[in-house]
């Protein structure tokens, strides 16, 4: 559940509920935004559909729509003797068996609140549940860092005290094992292995659509910067489509205006009908020598 605040849930088939419908259809559209005006403003105080009198005054809220909606059985009323702004509604709103009928009402409560939006109690729950989500994970990602740092510590020792075991100097016998490594890697690159004749090494798989780092991965998994990279060879390559798009049109262009300004041939189609040396007429594409 998200730490923020509930949002004010309202069902789908509301507009056809029979508590709505029992509204005067003159005034329905006004109580039911007056619903859930007050709908959110409990969501934001966590009150679970406790509204006061005063907050319904600051909403906009007459005591004629609170009326409308306690009757259609979508609110009741509250009477206790706190102190504040009141409202004594007429004869046909009768105190709920649930509060003794008062002088005036203080507040109202939505009715069946607890079924259709969710409870302070819920809410706090949500939220101590994941901030104790929360802390654990960083619990487990702590002791995975300090699990590796042990390993690494525990290698550099074991790494450090193979040399005395062997009875020469570490620093020497480290110096020495470098300079292997780093001599078995420049092999490599040249296609050469130490201790064996000469071998020829395949060239490393080149994909242009991978950053310099993953440049020869095959599966780099996510990376922005490959995700960069695609994006730079998309647009590259939709520039490049684009100049040959217009070279083409240039293309046709100038082979029309050529055909045009022709003398000899036809300037629909660009053809010629020429003579053989039988005297037999044929047709020829022009090659528009006539254009000056």
């Amino acid at each position: 559940m998200p730490a923020g605040k509930p949002r004010f849930q309202v069902d789908p088939g509301f507009n056809d509920s029979k508590e709505l419908l029992s509204i005067p259809a003159r005034r329905r559209l006004e109580a039911r935004g007056a619903w859930e005006a007050a709908g959110c403003w409990s969501c934001n105080k966590l009150s679970d559909g406790w509204v006061p009198v005063s907050a319904l005054k600051s909403l906009g809220i007459t005591p004629k729509i609170a009326e409308l909606l306690i009757v259609a059985t979508l609110w009741y009323p509250v009477y206790d003797d706190t102190a504040g702004p009141s409202w004594t509604f007429g004869d046909g709103v009768a105190g709920p068996s649930r509060s003794p009928r008062g002088p005036a009402a203080t507040a109202v409560q939505f009715d069946q609140w607890e079924k259709w939006q969710i409870t302070r109690e819920q809410w706090e729950k949500g939220n101590a549940d994941a901030a104790e989500r929360a802390r654990k994970s960083r619990q487990r990602r702590k002791q995975e860092q300090q699990g590796n740092v042990t390993r690494d510590a525990s290698q550099n020792d074991r790494d450090a005290d193979e040399p005395s075991a062997n009875g020469s100097d570490s620093t020497v016998t480290r110096y020495a094992s470098h300079s292997r490594e780093e001599k078995r890697r420049e092999s490599s690159v040249k296609g050469v292995s130490l201790g064996s004749s000469v071998s020829t090494t395949a060239p490393l798989e080149s994909f242009p659509d991978h950053c310099d780092l993953h440049r020869h991965d095959p599966t780099p998994g996510p990376c922005g910067l490959c995700g960069d990279t695609r994006n730079r060879n998309r647009e590259q390559d939709r520039r490049a489509a684009d100049v040959e798009s217009v070279k083409r049109v240039d293309a046709v262009q100038r082979e029309r205006d050529r055909r045009a300004a022709c003398w000899d041939c036809d300037s629909v189609d660009g053809t010629i009908t020429m003579t053989d040396a039988t005297g037999h007429e044929y047709v020829a594409r022009c090659t528009h020598p006539a254009v000056p």
